[in-house]
């Protein structure tokens, strides 16, 4: 079995409006879901065919049948079921990626499951997926959307520090004449690792129903202006607007 990480997991996070800025609300949302959050998870095969899977309430009479328990449901699609904020992206090889969908399968099988808020809901049973795979993660952090969003911007912060580590470590390379390591190498490691999506990322790419793309989340890992330069061919809304009204 190959042990190339060609395969994905990305866990998406549909972040609850307490967690984002004040008065900001990319999609509109309303009502309890806007603050509970959401919490789906996409597997992404060699050839970047993505399946997404979100697990549900499914006829509940109430909310507190929501909390006690009631049906729950499983659901597939190759279109995003709600919209997202932040995500983080697993590089997993194909040997994962097929440990992954038999626990899909697992799930899928287990007719009297029930969906409970606070046990068995959207991101615990996303994350029991991405744990079938051989992915280790913590039993807290998994408990809801907040939670997975506190990981995903731990993430991102530990992330940050390994790219401020890694050029000051070359300016001080440089200082004593010393040979500096190649940004490739930086680049290869974020690759290799768990990629945290940020915010703005994340937003844009649902709204432009774009796949998240890992080598402009590096990119923008190693540069946080990156995403306002124009060096992966990407329109910007204003141009998109310009473009649709000279046609």
């Amino acid at each position: 079995m190959s042990e190339e990480k060609n395969c994905k997991a990305t866990l998406y996070v549909c972040t609850p409006l307490e967690m984002l800025k004040a008065g900001y609300n990319p999609f509109d949302r309303k009502g309890i879901t806007a603050h509970t959050g959401h919490t789906f998870i996409g597997l992404t095969d060699e050839k970047g065919n993505e399946t997404l899977w979100s697990y549900s309430f499914n006829n509940a009479k109430n909310d507190w049948e929501k909390v006690t328990g009631c049906g729950g449901r499983l659901s597939q699609s190759y279109q995003k079921f709600a919209e997202y904020n932040e995500a983080i992206v697993y590089p997993i090889t194909r040997e994962q990626f097929d440990a992954a969908h038999a626990k899909v399968k697992e799930i899928q099988n287990k007719k009297d499951m029930k969906y409970r808020l606070f046990s068995t809901n959207c991101s615990t049973v996303a994350v029991s997926i991405l744990r079938s795979s051989g992915i280790k993660q913590c039993p807290v952090m998994a408990m809801s959307p907040h939670t997975l969003a506190l990981k995903k911007r731990a993430m991102l912060a530990k992330r940050r520090v390994e790219v401020a580590f890694f050029k000051a470590k070359n300016k001080v390379r440089e200082m004593f004449g010393q040979e500096k390591a190649p940004d490739s190498k930086l680049l290869d490691k974020l690759r290799s690792k768990p990629m945290p999506v940020m915010i703005r990322e994340g937003t844009r790419a649902f709204n432009y129903e774009e796949k998240l793309d890992t080598n402009r989340i590096v990119d923008m890992l190693v540069d946080r202006n990156a995403h306002k330069q124009k060096v992966w061919g990407q329109k910007s809304f204003f141009d998109k607007l310009k473009d649709k009204f000279s046609r």
